[in-house]
């Protein structure tokens, strides 16, 4: 990398070792205890959500337009507001939502729009969440799903869920795999795809899997309840709208599901493909925490019942009013806690022609007060929380850039194995430093890193603590510089990975987290692959003060060169000769590309007996600083065309001067 980064490299490739426990069978490494919840005696607070005729949302009620009735008593309402979560969709987005599935989409199972690299219409760049902004959260729970239905699901996820929103994929059913001593065990059969993320390759890989999570050497048990209770508890600390969508049919018990949901604060809607079944519990179980249960045919209006599903969870209102009623007098009057048959709580709203979702509970919220202030997080937990926290966190800023290569072939096989190069860059300005004297300095940091299966155990893991001393010329010379910090790890397969990184400042306890998702090729087959993309600068490149081409942040104007490992291309002829490779580049953020380069005959090097593929981006001078996401599609243009294509992402961040921190 050029001089001009100025940072302190503390670059370490090392053989990984396991630092990590194994995590519980079914955990998924996010599930959550359940808050130690308080509702006040007196102010009661149930949320809301009016729709129109056609299953719109409504936003313009008034307060005199709600009746609440509290155990068939009229109350007067002390408290009205309408929360707008995300605002809601309009243009080219809003038409792409309301379209419907034609019966040749529903009988053959491919959308319209079948999904090719870079069709999104959002296209949000993937980027990893703070919690203030998360908005929505989604954990889909499938049942049971046919690939007409997942392909729609699949629509679903790269058209409408944007930046704030965090989803989770899960399944009912849990697999059998031999353990220890001869015993069977029970685990979670999705692994590291249950994780929430809004990262659109990896729920785009969760809903491949759903119908492959268990084979024929391996069984399977399905546990609809114990997977509702997961999703439950896991969204039980989440901040925004949460909810819960229930994908088949459920036969399943309902007081218990609906109240753990109700003082979550979490809706649950079901959605039903019709099979000739219809069950009171499904029913039962949306109505009770003021969801939606939906009926539709296989596939056929599952776009416009989760633009629905998706709507109501864009807002609602919170009515709150007082009552005599202590928590334990409610609990013993409400019959629909006792028989599920009837409610405590009722919510009209006088406007004719309306239709109100909510819940049979009250919207409880963790008794923070009734904690004691917990006791300052040593440093295997510090690290082990934020690595596995939904959220990241910024006390140190980092940025995670793991890529992916092929080992050298094996002398005996000629397999080439895949390698998880994982690169941490550390913001030097949110360090504490002990003074040395002579304008020296020393720094002690915790940095952990692990690199997950898809079953969620261990590929590899580092966990060391750094002393770091920076003498005085570096530090006049820079003395905000970052430090890198790197690993390889070398996997068994190819296939899905989730790397998980978590840096802390010994001295200030202050923690930084990112993590990121890898899908990896077989580097062995005979078919064109590609290895991670390498942004640079171009040589002569002016430095720009405030940007950091190591964290891919370039500035609007730059032309940014590019390089791929290629594999697998196909040569002319018996004697090898030249390969023919056109490459597209697309920079996407949300509403489409932003930047779109037609296919082009790529630049071809080979170099060490390797084979690379390079081109170049030219970021537009008025783009606007923010996150995006770019795609490379190479062709081998001598290969039969379903042969043909290979895709790689990269995450770029637009920074001006000005806009730096």
């Amino acid at each position: 990398m050029m001089a001009q980064l100025r940072r302190v490299s503390a670059l370490i490739l090392a053989t990984a070792c396991l630092f990590f426990g194994q995590q519980p069978a079914g955990s998924g490494g996010n599930e959550a205890a359940g808050p130690v919840i308080h509702v006040d005696v007196n102010l009661r607070q149930v949320d809301v959500v009016v729709n129109d005729a056609k299953g719109g949302l409504v936003t313009d009620l008034r307060p005199d337009e709600f009746l609440i009735l509290e155990n068939g008593k009229p109350q007067k309402l002390s408290n009205f507001s309408w929360i707008e979560v995300t605002p809601p969709p309009t243009g080219t987005i809003l038409k792409a939502l309301q379209e419907r599935q034609s019966f040749l989409q529903w009988l053959t199972g491919v959308p319209k729009t079948a999904k090719t690299p870079g069709n999104d219409i959002l296209a949000a760049p993937v980027a990893n969440p703070h919690k203030e902004d998360i908005r929505r959260t989604i954990a889909f729970v499938f049942g049971g799903a046919s690939p007409p239905v997942l392909a729609r699901v699949r629509k679903f996820i790269d058209e409408q869920v944007g930046p704030g929103d965090m989803i989770s994929i899960r399944s009912t059913r849990r697999s059998v795999v031999p353990g220890p001593h001869g015993k069977d065990m029970i685990r979670d059969s999705m692994g590291i795809f249950q994780q929430f993320t809004n990262d659109k390759r990896q729920l785009d890989a969760a809903t491949e899997r759903i119908q492959r999570t268990c084979d024929f050497l391996h069984g399977c048990v399905a546990d609809p309840v114990g997977a509702l209770r997961a999703a439950i508890q896991s969204l039980s600390l989440v901040p925004g709208r949460k909810a819960v969508v229930f994908v088949g049919s459920y036969f399943g018990p309902v007081g218990g599901i609906a109240e753990l949901a109700n003082r979550a604060g979490v809706v649950i809607n079901v959605l039903e493909i019709a099979s000739g079944f219809t069950t009171d519990a499904e029913i039962a179980l949306a109505k009770h925490t003021g969801g939606r249960r939906v009926l539709t045919d296989p596939g056929f209006d599952l776009t416009s019942d989760l633009n629905e599903v998706m709507q109501d969870l864009s807002g609602y209102y919170l009515l709150g009013y007082h009552t005599t009623l202590s928590d334990a007098d409610f609990a013993r009057e409400m019959p629909a806690r006792r028989k599920g048959d009837s409610r405590g709580i009722e919510v009209r709203v006088l406007r004719a022609g309306l239709k109100v979702h909510f819940r049979n509970g009250f919207m409880g919220a963790p008794d923070v007060a009734a904690k004691p202030a917990p006791a300052p997080a040593g440093r295997l937990e510090a690290l082990t929380d934020a690595m596995f926290s939904i959220f990241t966190a910024d006390g140190v800023r980092v940025h995670l850039d793991p890529t992916f290569f092929a080992a050298p072939p094996d002398p005996k096989t000629g397999k080439r194995s895949p390698v998880v190069r994982a690169e941490l860059d550390i913001d030097g300005r949110d360090l504490t430093y002990t003074e040395l004297g002579d304008g020296a300095r020393r720094t002690v940091l915790d940095v952990a890193l692990a690199v997950f299966n898809t079953d969620g155990t261990q590929a590899g893991a580092t966990n060391q603590t750094f002393t770091i001393s920076l003498p005085r010329e570096r530090v006049a010379k820079d003395p905000t510089m970052s430090l890198h910090y790197g690993v390889d790890i070398t996997v068994a397969n190819p296939g899905a990975y989730q790397v998980r990184a978590a840096v802390r400042d010994a001295a200030s306890r202050r923690v930084g987290s990112s993590y990121a998702f890898l899908d990896i090729p077989d580097f062995n087959r005979r078919r064109i692959s590609l290895a991670s993309l390498t942004l640079s600068v171009p040589a002569g490149a002016v430095f720009v003060p405030g940007v950091r081409p190591e964290w891919n942040e370039f500035a609007p104007g730059t032309a940014v060169p590019f390089r791929c490992e290629v594999f697998g291309l196909k040569t002319p002829g018996k004697v090898a000769g030249a390969p023919k490779v056109d490459m597209g580049v697309r920079l996407y953020r949300g509403g489409g590309p932003v930047v779109d380069i037609p296919p082009a005959a790529a630049s071809i090097e080979n170099k060490g007996g390797l084979t690379f593929l390079g081109g170049q981006v030219q970021i537009p001078g008025d783009l606007p600083a923010g996150n995006y996401e770019m795609e490379v599609i190479a062709y081998d243009r001598l290969e039969a065309a379903r042969k043909q294509a290979a895709m790689q992402w990269s995450d770029v961040t637009v920074v001006r001067a000005e806009t730096r921190e």
